[in-house]
């Protein structure tokens, strides 16, 4: 006569209601037991942060912090960043091949992880941060609702009439120099110095060159042959990179003049204009922040050649075609 009431209780319970929140004193139960613990509350969303923003190895293309700042704050309907505040929103882009990937993540005082968000792989890295700053602001805009604590967080930014916020920036502003030496565009082996500013995106650049070569002597036809040269560049480039840095290939025009002397009893000096164009590859190892090293090889057809004439006779050609080799460092910011 005692298994009916068994059954009854055993019916009571699977034939509750759906299952009520308990309070964090209470704790969940099952069947009635206090066996079971209660889940580690989230923390909620804080009012304000202080930003640990990294760029991996081979993610120096992407956006600095400055710009996923801007991208977060023009999405948010106040100031989140307070350089006091106990809260840290530790975002973190890395490369992995062609691609790149995004993470967020809120740690509150005391280290204890909170939100987290993770996107890609993608290809456009200007447009995964751009997303993993919608996803920031809208976790971080849950605190709106709620007033700040006494000296946490900053009141909201009051808009600027005819000053409307900038676009983050999608591209890096690059400059290099490099020692190089240069065969067949003289009479002998030349040596120079190039210097050259451009604009970076994920996989590609554009820059202009300045290249001068010093004097660079030769014997030619029993005569002393001295040449210098001074040219100037575009070279747009393809990139393909990792963590380490990255390969690329580009396409070189380069315009300039060479100058030729001689040591003939009455030496007539010359100067012609040099035309080129060719291909360029090279690598580039990141050795830290925002500092690459850069090694290059260039081969030139030469369309626009000179020749030194002495005593009305022809002593020397520029080659059809010319090779160049360069070392030297890239910044970019």
């Amino acid at each position: 006569m005692r298994a009916l009431p068994l059954a009854f209780a055993a019916v009571t319970v699977l034939g509750a209601g759906p299952a009520r929140a308990q309070s964090p004193a209470s704790g969940p139960r099952l069947f009635g037991s206090d066996e079971t613990p209660a889940p580690p509350l989230v923390p909620e969303a804080p009012r304000a942060v202080r930003l640990d923003y990294i760029r991996g190895p081979g993610a120096e293309p992407c956006p600095p912090a400055e710009v996923f700042r801007d991208a977060l704050g023009a999405r948010m309907r106040f100031d989140p960043f307070d350089p006091n505040a106990t809260a840290r929103l530790v975002v973190t882009v890395v490369r992995e091949g062609r691609r790149f990937r995004g993470a967020a993540e809120i740690r509150h005082e005391g280290s204890v992880r909170g939100w987290f968000d993770a996107l890609g792989p993608s290809a456009d890295c200007n447009a995964l941060m751009d997303a993993l700053a919608v996803s920031v602001a809208v976790e971080l805009d849950k605190s709106s609702s709620t007033p700040p604590s006494p000296g946490e967080g900053s009141p909201p930014k009051e808009p600027t009439k005819g000053q409307p916020t900038s676009p983050p920036r999608s591209f890096l502003v690059r400059l290099g120099a490099a020692a190089s030496l240069s065969v067949g565009s003289a009479p002998g082996v030349a040596f120079g110095v190039t210097a050259d500013a451009g604009l970076r995106w994920s996989w590609a650049s554009v820059a202009l060159e300045g290249r001068a070569d010093f004097p660079a002597s030769a014997e030619v036809k029993g005569l002393r042959l001295t040449s210098s040269r001074y040219a100037g560049a575009l070279v747009p480039c393809g990139h393909w990179g990792g963590r380490w840095g990255s390969l690329f290939g580009c396409a070189l025009v380069e315009l300039g003049a060479l100058r030729l002397t001689n040591d003939a009893p009455h030496p007539t000096p010359a100067s012609g204009f040099y035309a080129a164009a060719g291909a360029r590859g090279g690598v580039e190892v990141v050795l830290v922040n925002h500092l690459a090293a850069r090694l290059t090889a260039d081969a030139l057809g030469t369309f626009q050649r000179s020749t030194l004439i002495v005593d009305g006779r022809p002593v020397w050609t520029t080659p059809a075609a010319s090779g160049a080799f360069g070392l030297g460092l890239v910044t970019f910011f």
